[in-house]
């Protein structure tokens, strides 16, 4: 989200429903590195809750996260 400088609500819908629809299939949506007017807005209307918090301030700290849980003993 790199180039995104700012979501409206309709973008939030639909990442909303992207992520509903990913889960259904068993796939989980993550966002990296939002520009801080895109976080704000996502934290405010509480949408980083709803696609399960996979937040991300850079893309490496999501690739560390993924390879770290897929890398995890089960």
């Amino acid at each position: 989200m790199s180039n995104l400088v700012s979501i409206d609500t309709s973008a939030m819908h639909s990442l909303e429903e992207l992520a509903k629809n990913l889960i259904s299939c068993g796939v989980e949506l993550a966002v990296a590195n939002p520009k801080w007017q895109v976080l704000h807005k996502l934290r405010v209307s509480n949408l980083t809750s709803k696609i399960g918090g996979r937040l991300f301030l850079t893309v490496k700290e999501a690739l560390d996260s993924f390879l770290t849980t897929k890398l995890a003993p089960l």
